[in-house]
């Protein structure tokens, strides 16, 4: 296993900006969405590398360290510091779309459903998750308790609830922990797990992680 606190997230960075899967999905599913709420959104929304030409995204993330930073760079047109698991909205269809990436995961099964319900009933038109495929180890990182992974969701946990899914990260056996690579040398081993993102993109059951997308409209 690679030691990750030795990699450079930098290059790392590069390399996801380089081969855009995940980026593409947003920006495609997004088009005509012209209002966001990214929830879990962290420091640096992937809104902006998605190249998202809206006009309304509003962060939440439950980290005051990384709300502060969202707000820093200006972004959003709010950053709200809130539990997911205590809806910080009231009202229905607030929003085109509802963005969560890496966020499910971090929730018990029961609370996680309860949010995709949540998310169905604020967006208008659509719907966006991104989860590891089955459980990923994570524990706590960056002095952020709640990096730590507590559920797993499949492809079909997700269709049978009427989304669509696709393969993101490449093939799963190449990743571990917090989606780095397995193997030495780790930014060889990156490539080539991008490489079979060509493959993975329509068999999310051997992907990495799954993008799923609800149309509401």
């Amino acid at each position: 296993m690679i030691d990750i606190s030795k990699l450079d997230k930098r290059i790392l960075h590069f390399y996801s900006v380089a081969f855009p899967s995940f980026f593409r999905l947003v920006r495609n599913e997004l088009r005509d969405c012209n209002s966001v709420l990214d929830l879990g959104c962290g420091p640096d929304s992937p809104l902006i590398y998605s190249g998202w030409a809206g006009a309304f995204a509003i962060g939440v993330d439950i980290f005051p360290k990384s709300i502060v930073e969202a707000r820093q760079k200006g972004f959003y047109r709010g950053c709200i510091l809130a539990d997911l698991r205590s809806p910080p909205f009231r009202e229905a269809k607030i929003v085109d779309a509802c963005l969560a990436r890496s966020v499910l995961e971090h929730l018990p099964k029961e609370d996680s459903l309860g949010l995709l319900e949540r998310m169905e009933n604020w967006a208008m038109r659509r719907v966006i998750v991104v989860v590891p495929n089955g459980y990923c180890l994570q524990e706590p990182y960056d002095e952020n308790p709640f990096q730590a992974h507590r559920s797993s969701w499949t492809p079909r946990d997700l269709e049978n609830r009427g989304y669509r899914t696709y393969g993101l990260g490449g093939y799963k056996p190449l990743r571990g922990q917090r989606g780095f690579p397995r193997f030495r040398p780790p930014l060889v081993w990156l490539f080539v797990s991008q490489l079979t993102q060509l493959m993975t993109h329509y068999r999310p059951d051997v992907a990495f992680e799954l993008g799923a997308v609800k149309r509401l409209d």
